[in-house]
């Protein structure tokens, strides 16, 4: 009889073994899905690029430097207002995505930040009229050229001005890609307005975990 219950109690042993290891198995696999997932609409940069000094001027009439960044999620996407359709979509997909992400975690700090490539029309009074109309949260970030500059050459972004007869009317060629900067002022991230809103919420969620 002691030893029928001992084979028993072996056999538990076992049986619970193999219930937690596959557990554990399923656990992993679930996790490496996720960021297989991720990885499909929020590229992570490994490592993550450090950011030096920057100075700009927020649409509030307030310095913003690489202090700035601290504590907070940001999506970055830089366009100028006058952008005829590229820059008003990209942002009407940040307030979705924003509004998105603040439904499903209120542990997440994110700001959503537009960085003018066209400092010469796109003042602060231009801005602060501006930003409200996409989502009164979001930051528009105006300079000179020069720190603009510095600040674009630090994330791989692109800009250029057209030529054209009248040099007030002019288009701005620039990067679309929404760049993604961590609580540390490091790039971490870079993704696309082609992405499904709750696919890239998904993404950014598990990513800042």
């Amino acid at each position: 009889m002691a030893m029928k219950t001992k084979h028993s109690f072996v056999l538990l042993i076992i049986a619970s073994s193999v219930v937690i290891g596959g557990m554990i198995a399923v656990s992993y696999q679930q996790k490496v899905q996720r960021v297989m997932d991720y990885q499909n609409v929020l590229r992570e940069l490994q490592p993550a690029k450090k950011l030096t000094e920057i100075d700009l001027i927020s649409h509030k009439n307030e310095k913003f430097s690489l202090q700035s960044f601290q504590g907070k999620w940001s999506f970055v996407f830089f366009g100028y207002t006058n952008c005829p359709d590229i820059c008003p979509n990209t942002l009407s997909y940040l307030k979705q995505l924003y509004q998105q992400i603040i439904a499903q975690s209120n542990k997440v700090k994110v700001q959503i930040i537009f960085v003018s490539v066209d400092p010469g029309r796109d003042t602060v009074k231009r801005l602060a009229e501006f930003m409200p109309y996409y989502h009164k949260d979001f930051m528009g970030l105006t300079g000179d050229l020069k720190n603009i500059k510095q600040l674009t050459r630090q994330l791989g972004v692109f800009f250029s001005y057209s030529q054209t007869a009248n040099k007030s009317y002019y288009n701005v060629d620039h990067s679309s890609s929404i760049l993604l900067i961590d609580p540390d002022s490091r790039l971490r991230g870079i993704t696309s307005d082609k992405n499904e809103i709750s696919a890239l919420t998904n993404a950014f969620l598990s990513l800042s975990e």
